[in-house]
């Protein structure tokens, strides 16, 4: 099967906001652009088998596992359905993940 990615709100905001953090904050557009660069590259390895590490702790009110994938100093957070990889979230790895992902 091969699969399709889709993206919430959440996660747009945190990535967004982690690519304008490192660029404009840490002044570092190089790092941000290869966090991109990553994240694209990283993502595709999902293309054809989304569920292949075991699934991460998700939130109480979800119904679904959430799986993550990471990111050089993140997690891409995802849940999988149909056809459907849809990307949750963008965390910090050092971030306390759990009480983030409530």
């Amino acid at each position: 099967m091969r699969y399709r990615f889709e993206y919430k709100d959440s996660f747009w905001q945190d990535y967004l906001g982690a690519l304008e953090y490192i660029s404009e904050a840490l002044k570092n557009k190089s790092a941000a652009r290869t966090l991109d660069t990553e994240f694209e590259k990283c993502k595709s390895s999902l293309l054809t088998f989304p569920k292949a590490s075991k699934p991460y702790a998700s939130p109480p009110d979800v119904d679904m596992d959430y799986y993550r994938l990471r990111v050089k100093n993140y997690y891409a957070f995802y849940v999988v359905y149909d056809d459907v990889v849809e990307f949750r979230r963008f965390l910090y790895s050092r971030s306390n993940l759990r009480d983030r992902l409530q």
